[in-house]
């Protein structure tokens, strides 16, 4: 019997390949800007399963969140971290098991939570003036 040519590959065997395409640091700081959220969430007493979000309501929470977060010692996040932080939030939800198709920082759907991390940004650099 002549061996298969191709490998057929469950979700699992895909998911956990893709789960290697960034770096552990990559992870870790994915996650790290993930648990960061579920604290502001609790914080704020809403629910912390952002994951299960829909597109309006994740645009509405990361509206407030991008300009609430400070770090632990209640100083602003430099406009590098703050960033950083919004791209980890973004590669965690599409990255395995959540594998969402949308993208915070690109789609339309997140206009309002992009205005808010603009202005964010410019509050940053006033305060750094």
């Amino acid at each position: 019997m002549a061996a298969k040519r191709f490998k057929v590959s469950t979700i699992e065997e895909i998911d956990a390949k893709k789960l290697l395409i960034n770096s552990k640091e990559t992870v870790r700081s994915n996650n790290k800007a993930a648990n960061m959220l579920k604290a502001y969430l609790r914080e704020v007493e809403q629910s912390e399963s952002f994951e299960e979000f829909t597109c309006e309501q994740l645009n509405e929470v990361l509206s407030h969140f991008y300009l609430d977060a400070r770090r632990e010692n209640g100083e602003m996040y430099k406009a590098n971290s703050l960033e950083s932080i919004r791209h980890s939030i973004n590669r965690y939800l599409k990255s395995p098991p959540y594998n969402k198709t949308f993208d915070l920082i690109k789609d339309d759907e997140f206009r309002e939570a992009n205005t808010a991390f603009r202005a964010a940004l410019a509050e940053l650099k006033r305060e750094r003036e």
